[in-house]
């Protein structure tokens, strides 16, 4: 099978990076506080105007995504897909923010040992690659690109934790951990 997998909040554990150092970030400007603690993006989880949200993006996104691990057995999973013979290609929106976000990327995932079989970078909306590239499941964080990709009938892993909502659709299965993401390609596989 052809595996769509995102990076952020999915293959690194950059979420939890991101929502601490918004917080501390938060606290700085003086802002607000969290005014919607279900969304994901920080902009809107604090409601920052575009100066606040643009000086944290240049001050703290490379340095958050040089930094943040692996989530927990990712290697170990992403490996085990790979000897099992799927092709696994990497759809991520690094890249329209910052262009270094690119090549910072291309050499973390080196020196994690990560070696996708395609990447496409600084992609806003994935589901046209999904389509491109025929991708059987894609594996994100966000809700709207889960809902969007589903609905066209793609099956979807939702990565989600307790900040994402949940998505309800006939081809999404949410998931916690990588563990769970093998359990369910290994199940999808076998239809």
């Amino acid at each position: 099978m052809k595996i769509g997998i995102d990076l952020d909040g999915v293959l690194y554990d950059t979420l939890n990076y991101i929502l601490t150092r918004a917080e501390i970030y938060d606290l700085e400007i003086n802002g607000g506080g969290i005014v919607d603690p279900d969304h994901i993006q920080v902009k809107h989880r604090y409601n920052w105007d575009e100066k606040y949200y643009h000086e944290f993006l240049d001050t703290y996104l490379l340095e958050i995504e040089k930094t943040a691990p692996l989530m927990a057995y990712a290697k170990e999973i992403f490996q085990k897909l790979k000897d099992d013979g799927h092709e696994l290609i990497s759809i991520t929106a690094r890249g329209l923010v910052d262009e270094n976000e690119i090549e910072l990327t291309k050499k973390i995932l080196e020196r994690d040992g990560i070696k996708f079989d395609k990447i496409f970078f600084a992609v806003p909306k994935k589901l046209e690659v999904c389509k491109a590239e025929n991708v059987d499941v894609m594996i994100d964080d966000y809700f709207k690109t889960i809902d969007d990709i589903s609905e066209n009938g793609i099956k979807c892993l939702y990565f989600c934790d307790l900040v994402n909502r949940k998505c309800k659709h006939e081809n999404v299965t949410e998931v916690q951990n990588w563990g769970e993401i093998y359990k369910n390609i290994k199940k999808i596989a076998q239809k």
